[in-house]
């Protein structure tokens, strides 16, 4: 049996894995997260992170070779910050938490999944042979996390923080790769065994699942959160009418939102908001030249226009809708769509959206659907 050619295939396994295209990881890389999403994440990641060592204490308990004892033992010597245990990897992780305004980061309250996957993580390496413990441990752990925490490195500069700041991340990118090839020794000297390559394929899949649907997780709980802010008053029954414009006359001005005129495209146009007081609707007014169109765009927000004055069409995904004044359009989420005013005189249209909601989820800022930011 070939085993480092074996170990190759997992490798491959492991960097095709469905764990690199999860919601958090997707999030992240388009800077889709705030300041705190990431307090909340790596805070409940932290019940994981603080409980590394016992990981490896547990694997070295059940493995009967004191040479591959001493191996782990590296490890640990390191994780425990080695002669200064006030430089321990857990608590530099504490010290970026701190970074992050979570400041007694021993009291966090962690989410119920957030204890069961540290707690089924000690469970696979405590419960199972050395061969699965160190193959969850090198090819579904340490051997991820160089590419893993880069991701987060690169999401976490977007949003602020400097490279001194992100100490804990850059170690472990150093550091981690040795501890995987320490770990791959451990799985290399059970290659004698017959199931050898099943076992070792079972722990990787294991890992990298367990952690990707603990990253689902906490993306669903982001969005609920973000959701709430406006759940939570509906269900209070609390009304914005003391802060909110309720009328507002024909002759008041609206605020503007935005405008661009490119004409190398043909594009000129500008948008007027209406109200910025509401919980979810926002409507605005557009303004549009004769024979100019506006960009060709999509957004989360779903959209109710009505023509005021003027005629012209709208493009919704690839589809042509002719129109005039009087008349009444919808267009919904995500749909790719371009308006183009045909008439002699200004279109003006009326476009109410529920942007004042879909405004709480990644991927809906202005920044990321116009062309002039």
């Amino acid at each position: 049996m070939n085993h480092q050619k074996l170990l190759e295939e997992l490798h491959k396994m492991q960097s095709t894995h469905w764990i690199w295209n999860n919601s958090l990881f997707t999030a992240c890389q388009n800077n889709h997260l705030t300041i705190d999403d990431y307090r909340y994440f790596f805070s409940q990641y932290f019940c994981y992170s603080k409980n590394f060592t016992r990981y490896l204490c547990a694997l070295m308990a059940n493995c009967e070779n004191d040479f591959l004892r001493s191996l782990l033992s590296e490890n640990l010597w390191e994780e425990g910050g080695g002669c200064e245990p006030e430089k321990r990897h857990a608590q530099l992780f504490r010290n970026f938490l701190g970074v992050l305004g979570i400041q007694d980061p021993d009291n966090i309250n962690y989410e119920s999944y957030s204890q069961v996957f540290a707690q089924q993580y000690f469970l696979a390496s405590s419960n199972h042979d050395p061969l699965y413990s160190s193959a969850f441990l090198s090819l579904g752990t340490e051997g991820i996390v160089a590419r893993m925490y880069t991701i987060f490195v690169e999401g976490l500069k977007k949003v602020g923080l400097s490279d001194s700041e992100l100490k804990f991340f850059y170690l472990h990118m150093e550091c981690d790769d040795e501890h995987a090839e320490t770990l791959e020794k451990i799985v290399l000297s059970y290659g004698h065994r017959n199931d050898w390559e099943n076992v070792c394929k079972k722990a990787l899949n294991d890992a990298l699942d367990l952690r990707a649907n603990f990253f689902e997780m906490i993306w669903e709980r982001l969005l609920q959160s973000k959701s709430s802010v406006i759940s939570n008053r509906i269900t209070q029954k609390k009304s914005l009418f003391k802060d909110a414009i309720s009328v507002i006359s024909r002759q008041s001005q609206g605020e503007h939102l935005y405008a661009n005129e490119d004409l190398t495209q043909n594009i000129s146009f500008s948008v007027e908001r209406l109200f910025n007081q509401c919980d979810v609707l926002d409507p605005r007014t557009n303004q549009i030249p004769p024979g100019k169109t506006t960009e060709k765009h999509r957004h989360a927000h779903e959209t109710y226009m009505y023509i005021l004055n003027g005629n012209g069409y709208i493009e919704i995904d690839g589809e042509q809708i002719s129109f005039e004044a009087g008349d009444s359009l919808f267009v919904p989420r995500w749909s790719f769509h371009q308006t183009a005013n045909t008439g002699e005189e200004v279109l003006r249209v009326l476009a109410i959206t529920d942007f004042h909601f879909t405004k709480y989820f990644p991927g809906n800022t202005p920044e990321s659907y116009r062309s002039k930011t």
